[in-house]
């Protein structure tokens, strides 16, 4: 397991002086790449090799927003490599040591010169040590859509939201479908599912619809493939601070 450590910023925080989804996200990602970093496939080494991990999914369970100043303690690692696929669990931690977010993810890996998916490999799945313990009890299952959504402005990707892999990074989009949300309040638990990779200047079709507790989001290229499809849930908070 591997484990490093955040202080929440003023940057990182909404009107209610809590971090926002977006900030959670972006701790779990960072929590990856550190891990990668420290067994020697980090960002450089991939490169050379002529790999990249894509994401496939985030599964986040929010237990308690930490508030502005506060340290947190992200860990992580991965419970199983199958073939081209890594899953990857995380816990987020209070200096007391109780959790405040859990979450798991899928990844792929990817030939960036051959533009194709990849085995993992004995070496990098070695170096990665899976260790069979897992976060939540149930397995992960694809949003499933509603009927009638509704048709949103359509908007481009800002130059800004591209990473080093030339695409929109993983956590915009999760930014996007709050900014459809429209209202400021914070979902207990979020999934994204990755589909498509929206590159600068792409065309995004929004269409969106709140049922129930539930806010469904489906991020649509011009051509009606999706690029990402997100559910938000408003249900409740677990651990109310």
């Amino acid at each position: 397991m591997f484990t490093t450590d955040f202080t929440v910023r003023y940057n990182e925080i909404g009107p209610d002086r809590l971090a926002t989804a977006a900030t959670i996200l972006t701790y779990l990602q960072d929590t990856a790449i550190e891990h990668s970093e420290a067994i020697g496939f980090g960002l450089d080494r991939l490169i050379e090799l002529h790999k990249a991990w894509i994401l496939l999914w985030w599964r986040v369970r929010v237990l308690r927003y930490p508030h502005y100043g506060e340290k947190v303690y992200s860990t992580t690692w991965p419970s199983k490599f199958v073939g081209v696929t890594g899953k990857r669990e995380f816990t987020i931690r209070d200096i007391k040591g109780s959790p405040i977010v859990r979450a798991d993810s899928m990844w792929a890996m990817y030939n960036t010169a051959k533009a194709r998916l990849c085995a993992v490999g004995k070496e990098i799945a070695a170096a990665y040590r899976a260790e069979n313990v897992r976060v939540f009890d149930t397995e992960y299952e694809e949003i499933t859509l509603p009927r009638d959504l509704e048709k949103r402005d359509s908007f481009h990707v800002r130059k800004h939201d591209i990473d080093t892999n030339s695409h929109v990074n993983n956590v915009r989009y999760l930014d996007y479908a709050i900014e459809q949300y429209g209202e400021f309040e914070q979902p207990s638990e979020f999934t994204v599912r990755y589909k498509k990779m929206a590159r600068p200047d792409d065309l995004i079709f929004p269409f969106v619809l709140k049922q129930d507790n539930v806010f469904f989001c489906r991020l649509a290229a011009v051509d009606g493939a999706d690029f990402a499809v997100i559910a938000l849930n408003f249900d409740k908070m677990y651990v109310i601070q």
